[in-house]
Formats: structure tokens, sequence, C-alpha cells
């Protein structure tokens, strides 16, 4: 795993990071909900599927269960990527069927799993088939019999000025960074202060990958350890 993946998912793994980015998602989308941090819980990254008659492992990158009054309304996982993967249908089935074969294991109430792709990318569009039926083309006829899969994409470098407002958590740095790196503007950082200051530093010293980036790093975690902001 490098330490671009690394920073990627210790940022998104703290709740109001998460939070953040899934409700920025749901207002671009039109989905009027509101997940608030205190409502995700931590739960298992990983499932596991039989290939060749051996059980093998995947890990997802971030997942976390959304719950309210101590009911469970959802999983949502995030799954990271620089490069666009025409085969990310196939893997987020994989993913999701793993996170419902997992449910049949346990007790209690059944829950719907939610993926949303992280695409960090500032070359190019995801250009990618989003579905199932798409990457696999097929025949209209079959449709009613072959389970479909959608990916959820997140553009985070060609979201617009003031789509990158929707951000109130550490996480507009990286927004911001992304959309200025994809317009060719002057990458600077936001003035606003910082939360999480060594994990957001950690993943834009990964993103620009620039050394310089250490000594503030060094800092902010002397500064964490003392309780100060």
């Amino acid at each position: 795993m490098g330490d671009r993946d690394i920073a990627e998912k210790a940022l998104e793994w703290l709740p109001d990071i998460f939070a953040d980015i899934v409700n920025a998602y749901f207002v671009i989308h039109g989905i009027q909900r509101v997940v608030q941090p205190d409502e995700l819980m931590d739960t298992k990254e990983r499932s596991v599927y039989v290939s060749s008659g051996d059980l093998r492992d995947q890990e997802r990158d971030v997942v976390k269960l959304w719950t309210r009054a101590e009911a469970i309304i959802c999983l949502m996982g995030f799954e990271n990527q620089t490069d666009v993967d025409p085969y990310m249908p196939f893997r987020v089935f994989g993913y999701e069927g793993g996170d419902y074969r997992y449910q049949l294991t346990q007790k209690g109430a059944r829950y719907p799993v939610i993926t949303i792709v992280l695409y960090f990318g500032t070359e190019e569009r995801w250009t990618a088939n989003r579905t199932l039926y798409e990457r696999l083309n097929v025949p209209d006829d079959l449709k009613p019999l072959v389970n479909d899969c959608r990916v959820n994409v997140f553009e985070l470098g060609w979201l617009s000025e003031e789509e990158e407002q929707l951000f109130r958590s550490d996480f507009k740095h990286v927004v911001h960074y992304l959309r200025q790196v994809r317009i060719g503007k002057e990458r600077k950082m936001l003035p606003d202060p910082l939360t999480h200051a060594p994990e957001l530093l950690t993943l834009m010293k990964a993103l620009a990958k620039d050394d310089r980036y250490d000594e503030f790093i060094r800092q902010a975690k002397i500064k964490q350890e003392r309780g100060e902001t």
C-alpha cells in the first residue's frame, strides 16, 4: 500500500471528514439527507469470497455504519481511485456482495450498502462505464435476468467552485487543491484553519509529492500532542 493510499484512508476515516464527503455528494445528487459524524460507527473493512475453491479476502478502503437511534440506516464505503478503472462495476459488485454475505452471518436487522468511488484524477473525467450492464453490453432481452450494479463516482477535481463550497471539513482543502491542479492555477492552500492538521497535511504532501510539507506535519503533530489547535 502506497503512502498516498494510506494518507487518503487516514483522513477519510475521521467521522467529520467521512460525513462531510457523503453530505456534499448527497446535496449534489439531490438527496435530502444529512449524516452527522456521531451517527457513524466503525466496522470491518474486509470480506471474503471464493475463487477457484480457495477463500480470498478483499479489503475496502474506508467503510462505516450509518446509524440513528440505535438503528442501522446503511453501510457506506469509500473506494479511492486516482486512475479510471473500467472494471469498477465488477469491483463494487464484489465488495457489496461480500458485505451482504457478511450480514447473513450476523444476528439483527439487514441494511442496504452504498459505495461511493472518490476519484482523485485531474487529467481526465471518469470516462469508463458506470454500470455492469454497460460494461458487459447486456442484451436488452437478458436484462430482466441479469442483476445490474451502478458505480457512484465522485469526481472531486471536477467539481465547480460552487460545489467546492459545500465542504465544511478539512476535506475542502483537498477538493480545492485538486480543482486548482485541474484548471492549471497556482496550487495554494485555503487560509481556513485545520482541525486535523497532521492527517490533512500528510495527504497534501502525498498529492503534491512535496517533501516541504514534512516540517509543517512535524509542527502539527507537536501541537496535537500538546492539545493545541
